[in-house]
């Protein structure tokens, strides 16, 4: 791995988990990829779906193509993670 792709997506993951949905995006373009981080399908599709929800339409481009390369089981577990997370961060 590139340092400056490790760089950016140390980058993207602080904006990400503060709720940035751009750079949620990216993040998990990055995990698809596998540039700057292993490369892992189901965090590709967590953090595009995570994206989406906040707005960022081509997040679906991204969590389709993750979604392609994995079992139902890790979609249906994809989707739960970003369920959680985004419970998480709504407000009570």
């Amino acid at each position: 791995m590139r340092q400056d792709d490790v760089r950016a997506a140390d980058w993207y993951r602080r904006a990400a988990q503060r709720g940035r949905p751009e750079a949620q995006f990216f993040l998990g373009t990055l995990y698809y990829l596998g540039r700057g981080v292993p490369q892992n399908d189901q965090l590709a599709h967590v953090w595009c779906e995570i994206a989406l929800a906040g707005g960022v339409t081509a997040g679906l481009d991204c969590r389709d193509a993750a979604s392609a390369r994995m079992t139902r089981a890790d979609v249906r577990e994809a989707y739960r993670m970003a369920a959680g997370w985004l419970d998480a961060q709504s407000p009570p």
